[in-house]
């Protein structure tokens, strides 16, 4: 029976038969002379000789049993002979043949890679878990903070709380996936020795060292290192910030787009309000909308990521110059878009038309008439929307109406009802006023019910079209002017209107230019002073005398007076 022998590997002791360890201790000690002149062989050594110990701890069901030649055989071929590896470029890149083998043996592990962090390291092992740059993944992590109304954040403590950092060569090559064998082993650890003698190289030790010795047991470099500090951690806060904002539109803008394209797809009631004012086909402005502001907005959201991580790759220069190309393009078809809009209101044209109002007393009065179907509450509006009438055919409607009374010299009252639209040209203005639809009706009794709307075809695009109706009524006759002409008859000093505001549900007596009020209270009370500080006052209810001293007032009551108190 062979003897066993112990051996310690990072700190655990094995059970070894005797011929297992002569070929252990060989190995070993093979390693140990390969490394013995390369940067780090301390670290490679250790890490080889815990790799080691993993493997054997994996094979043994317990830590008493005895490790055999076979059990050492396995393990020196998983982690490869020195031999391998030592001439791998005079071999033109050959693997060795243990690779394919260590790699059937080795599964990928989630840890939280502490050397490439923010907070944590905790996308970027799951960066390398699923094979994706933790830059994406940490931009996943901040869309589902605002999607998931913040409830990401106990979820990324939770995995910064259970996932484990990876901390040794085998901890970090397991994290990546790659085999844990001596190869891999020393180059992990040479290209960490790499990256820390190239830093130290870009180190200026002269300058740095006259630095120390000038200013750096001084208090105002204590204070300019803070406030470096302070700066700095201010200007990763406002690169959040951008961040933030920048997602925020992006996600305002994408609903928008989103909204106009299934607006037009099923057909509802706003899609034909968009092409009733602009114009333009809703694909067309969705991409225009897209790009003038997307492009920006992704701006905003890279220079936010710039200044939170300054190593953060440019986006190229091909890339620049295409979305800057697009961009001037958005810009174009707005432009084009602009002039085409402005055009279309660049001629004017109205169509009159010449009412006589043929009463049978000298008493006009006036009512508007509410489309029954459509909307029962009047109120003057330049709103133009596409609805649907009784029959359920789509036609423009309006409130759009201005009413304006006149005096005149005529024997009859008439009235002007004028219609007026814009187009890119005259005839196209005039085409679309001569569509528009008014009706209204003068009664038997003399009340002249004039419609509150108009309609017109629905062919017809949102191009200023209104009605403004001015009645001209002769002097003498008398007006009556109901409450629900109020909005439609508020006019400006500009257009002549006699009939103002408040004075509906009134009896009006036409004089030249003005009205005459016949059923208002009068005030018909005479008021004066004198010279010494009195006033009167003379009415229908009496006479009112005050001074500084008393107050006289004779009513059919009597006489009162009243001394004031100085």
């Amino acid at each position: 029976m062979n003897k066993t022998v112990n051996i310690n590997l990072a700190g655990i002791f094995f059970h070894v038969d005797e011929d297992a360890y002569k070929v252990l201790r060989n190995y070993l000690d093979t390693i140990k002379m390969s490394f013995k002149n390369t940067e780090g062989s301390l670290e490679i050594i250790a890490d080889i000789e815990a790799r080691i110990a993993e493997l054997f701890s994996e094979l043994l069901q317990s830590k008493a049993e005895v490790i055999s030649l076979k059990e050492v055989e396995d393990v020196i071929a998983i982690m490869g002979q020195p031999e391998d590896y030592l001439d791998e470029e005079a071999l033109n890149e050959e693997q060795p043949s243990f690779d394919s083998q260590s790699n059937t043996n080795i599964n990928k592990k989630l840890y939280r890679d502490i050397s490439d962090r923010y907070i944590s390291g905790v996308c970027s092992g799951i960066g390398h878990y699923i094979g994706l740059d933790s830059l994406w993944v940490r931009l996943i992590f901040i869309l589902l903070l605002f999607v998931s109304a913040g409830t990401i954040v106990p979820i990324y403590i939770i995995l910064w709380v259970l996932v484990p950092e990876a901390i040794t060569t085998a901890d970090k090559l397991r994290m990546t996936g790659q085999p844990i064998n001596v190869s891999n082993i020393e180059k992990k650890i040479k290209d960490g020795f790499s990256s820390v003698s190239d830093g130290v190289k870009q180190v200026d030790f002269k300058k740095h060292g006259n630095q120390i010795k000038s200013s750096s047991k001084t208090v105002v470099d204590g204070l300019i290192k803070v406030l470096s500090v302070g700066l700095t951690l201010f200007g990763k806060f406002i690169g959040l910030i951008l961040i933030i904002v920048s997602i925020s539109i992006f996600i305002g803008l994408i609903s928008f787009v989103l909204s106009i394209n299934i607006i037009d797809f099923v057909n509802l009631p706003l899609s034909n309000e968009i092409q009733l004012t602009t114009n333009i086909p809703a694909w067309l402005l969705s991409i225009l909308v897209a790009v003038s502001f997307g492009i920006p907005i992704f701006l905003l959201f890279y220079l936010g990521l710039k200044v939170i991580m300054s190593n953060l790759k440019s986006i190229g220069r091909v890339a620049k110059l295409t979305l800057l190309g697009l961009w001037i393009c958005s810009l174009i078809g707005w432009m084009i878009y602009g002039v085409k809009q402005f055009s279309e209101f660049s001629h004017d044209s109205k169509i009159d038309q010449y009412e006589t109002l043929y009463t049978t007393s000298d008493t006009l009065y006036v009512k508007m008439i509410p489309h029954y179907f459509i909307d029962k509450e009047l109120h003057r509006d330049n709103d133009i929307d596409l609805e649907y009438d009784e029959e359920g055919n789509r036609i423009i409607y309006s409130q759009n109406i201005r009413l304006v009374v006149k005096s005149t010299k005529e024997s009859s009252p008439y009235m002007v009802i004028e219609k007026n639209a814009s187009g890119k040209t005259y005839q196209m203005a005039k085409s679309r006023a001569s569509n528009i639809n008014y009706d209204w009706e003068l009664t038997p009794n003399d009340e002249l019910l004039l419609n509150g709307y108009f309609t017109s075809t629905p062919d017809q695009l949102n191009r200023d079209q209104h009605i403004e109706i001015t009645l001209f009524m002769p002097e003498g006759m008398i007006i009556y002017a109901y409450d629900n002409t109020y909005s439609y008859h508020r006019n400006t000093s500009g257009y002549g209107d006699i009939l103002d505001n408040g004075k509906e549900e009134k009896y009006l007596k036409i004089l030249n230019n003005e009205l005459q009020c016949l059923d208002c209270e009068v005030d018909d009370s005479i008021e004066f002073e004198t010279s010494l500080n009195s006033k009167f006052k003379i009415n229908k209810n009496g006479i009112n005398a005050e001074s500084d001293q008393v107050n006289v007032e004779i009513s059919s009551n009597g006489i009162s007076i009243k001394q004031k108190n100085n």
